[in-house]
């Protein structure tokens, strides 16, 4: 999944039950122009065997990217520079049947309300 996204409006991806779905995934944010990672950022992904991502109390785990964090969600926040777009790609690690027989879908790309 690629999506060109501009990194100042803060945008947010909620993941449902993902690891029991398709195992582990990684989230990585790239600059849209260059196709590399992120310049100057502290990290450029956020992975499901990451023990600071905080689940939610159903198991889904929401991510944020955007140039700022939402407030108290910097463990499952994912920065980028609010001047140039990005693009996203997601990994996943060992999928399971669920992904393969399509019951598991990626949720899209949400941009958050205010932003």
């Amino acid at each position: 999944m690629k999506i060109a996204l501009i990194g100042a409006g803060l945008i947010g991806q909620s993941i449902a039950h993902l690891l029991r779905e398709t195992g582990d995934y990684d989230v990585v944010v790239f600059d849209r122009d260059t196709h590399a990672l992120i310049k100057n950022v502290d990290r450029a992904s956020r992975a499901s065997n990451n023990p600071e991502v905080k689940k939610n109390v159903d198991g889904t785990v929401d991510l944020y990217l955007g140039a700022k964090p939402p407030a108290a969600q910097e463990s499952n926040w994912i920065p980028a520079d609010p001047a140039r777009k990005f693009e996203l790609m997601f990994r996943l690690y060992g999928p399971k049947k669920e992904f393969f027989d399509k019951v598991w879908k990626l949720p899209d790309v949400e941009k958050l309300s205010g932003q």
